[in-house]
C-alpha cells in the first residue's frame, strides 16, 4: 500500500511539474510574441529594363541598348513599436547599378516619430522632405501608379531629404483632416564636394519649410513651400587655370544663393478613376533659372488592370534676365565678384507617358510605359535648338 501511495506521488509530482513547465513555456512564448509584435519589418523591389530610341538625349542611363540596372533597386524597412508613443522607423535602400553620389547601399530614412497627443507628433532623424504630395512613399515605385515618378518634377536631389526634425498636427475640419507639416534640418551635398578641389563635407544648410495636406473622401489637396540655402563660398570653388588665372567652378556661381520651393497638389482615388496633379515653382536668388514644373495623369481601372497617361512639362520663368554676359569671375585682393548668366536664355521640356498597370496580387505589379521626350531651349543670340527621344520601359514592382 506505501508502495502505490509512494508511486501514485510520484506520479503526481511528475504530472504537476510538467503543467508547471507547460505554463512556463507559454508565458515565455506570449512574451516573444508580445515583442515581435512590436517589430514590424517590410521592404519593396523595383525590377525595370528599357531602352532609348536615341543616345544620350535626356534619358541618359538609357542608350539603344537595352538596360535592366539603372532603375533596379530596393529596400527594407524596419518599425519598432517601443510603446504607445515612440516609435522607430529605419529605412535602407541599395541599387543594382551605383549611381553618381549615391552608394549601392545605405540608409534612406531613419527617425524616431513621438506621440504627443492624438493629433500631433514629433519626428527626428533622416527625414523626407515634403516637398511632394507622395513625399512619404515616392521612392517605393509600388505605391505609385507609373512605372516611375514625374522625371521633370521630382528630380531634385538636393530636396529629398533631411537630418533634422518635424511636426505634424492634424486638424479636424468637417468630415475631412488638415495636417500641417513643418521641418527645419540640414543635408549633405556631395555634388559641390565632388566640384570643389578640397576634401570639405558641404552641407545644404537651414532646409525648412511648411506644408499643408487637406484629406477628405476621395480627395487630396496639398500646398507649402520649403527653401534652402546653397553650400559654400566662392573660394571653396576656386582653382587656377593652365595660363595661372584664377577661374571659377560651375557651383561656385551659385554658393550661398538662396532657393525657395512652392509647391501645390491634389489627388482623387474613387476606386475607378485615379487623378494626380501637382505643381512646382523653383525661385532663386541669384543667377539660376527659375523654375515652373508641372504634371497630371489620369488612370482607370479595369478590374486589375489600369491603362493611364501623363504629362509634364518644365519651362524657365525669367528669360527676361538673362542677357548676353556669361560667367564672369573676377579676383582681387580685397573683394572678388561674380556674375552668373547662361548662354542658355530659355528652355522648356516636356514628357507624355502612356502606360499600363497589372496588379498580379496585393503586392506585386507588373507595369510598362511609353515615354516622349522634347526639349527646346533658346540661346541668348536667338538660336534654338530642339532634342526628342523615345523611351521603352517595363517593370515589375513588388512590396512585402
Amino acid at each position: 500500500m506505501m508502495r502505490k501511495s509512494f508511486k501514485y506521488s510520484v506520479i503526481t509530482s511528475f504530472l504537476l511539474m510538467q503543467s508547471g513547465f507547460t505554463a512556463s513555456a507559454n508565458t515565455q512564448i506570449d512574451e516573444l510574441a508580445a515583442a515581435l509584435d512590436k517589430v514590424k519589418i517590410s521592404g519593396y523591389l523595383n525590377l525595370t529594363a528599357g531602352t532609348a530610341k536615341k543616345e544620350n538625349a535626356f534619358f541618359r542611363a538609357y542608350d539603344t541598348k537595352i538596360n535592366a540596372t539603372s532603375e533596379t533597386w530596393g529596400g527594407v524597412q524596419i518599425d519598432f513599436k517601443a510603446s504607445e508613443k515612440l516609435d522607430f522607423t529605419l529605412l535602407t535602400k541599395f541599387f543594382a547599378e551605383s549611381r553618381p553620389y549615391d552608394d549601392s547601399f545605405g540608409v534612406d530614412l531613419a527617425y524616431l516619430s513621438y506621440k504627443l497627443s492624438d493629433q500631433t507628433k514629433l519626428r527626428g532623424g533622416i527625414l523626407r522632405v515634403p516637398l511632394y504630395k507622395d513625399s512619404d512613399y515616392k521612392d517605393t515605385g509600388f505605391a505609385h501608379l507609373w512605372l516611375r515618378t514625374p522625371e521633370l518634377i521630382y528630380a531634385n536631389n538636393k530636396v529629398q531629404r533631411h537630418t533634422g526634425i518635424e511636426i505634424l498636427h492634424d486638424i479636424y475640419l468637417g468630415d475631412g483632416t488638415v495636417q500641417v507639416q513643418a521641418f527645419y534640418g540640414q543635408n549633405e551635398d556631395p555634388r559641390a564636394k565632388a566640384a570643389a578641389n578640397n576634401n570639405k563635407t558641404y552641407t545644404i544648410d537651414d532646409i525648412m519649410g511648411v506644408h499643408a495636406t487637406y484629406s477628405i473622401d476621395e480627395h487630396l489637396f496639398k500646398l507649402g513651400a520649403t527653401t534652402r540655402t546653397e553650400p559654400g563660398d566662392l573660394s571653396d570653388f576656386t582653382y587656377t587655370d593652365s595660363q595661372g588665372n584664377e577661374r571659377l567652378e560651375e557651383e561656385g556661381y551659385y554658393a550661398g544663393d538662396r532657393q525657395t520651393f512652392y509647391s501645390l497638389g491634389y489627388g482623387f482615388d474613387d476606386g475607378l478613376w485615379k487623378v494626380d496633379a501637382e505643381a512646382i515653382f523653383e525661385i532663386t536668388t541669384g543667377g539660376r533659372q527659375d523654375n515652373g514644373k508641372y504634371y497630371a495623369s489620369v488612370g482607370y481601372r479595369f478590374g486589375d488592370i489600369t491603362p493611364y497617361v501623363m504629362y509634364q512639362y518644365r519651362e524657365t520663368l525669367d528669360d527676361s534676365e538673362r542677357g548676353l554676359n556669361v560667367d564672369t569671375y573676377v579676383a582681387d585682393d580685397e573683394k572678388n565678384t561674380v556674375t552668373r548668366f547662361n548662354l542658355q536664355k530659355s528652355f522648356q521640356q516636356s514628357i507624355l507617358s502612356i502606360g499600363s498597370r497589372y496588379d498580379i496580387s496585393s503586392n506585386l505589379a507588373f507595369k510598362a510605359q511609353v515615354d516622349s521626350y522634347e526639349h527646346t531651349s533658346t540661346g541668348v543670340n536667338g538660336n534654338t535648338r530642339d532634342i526628342d527621344n523615345l523611351l521603352y520601359s517595363v517593370s515589375l514592382q513588388a512590396v512585402f
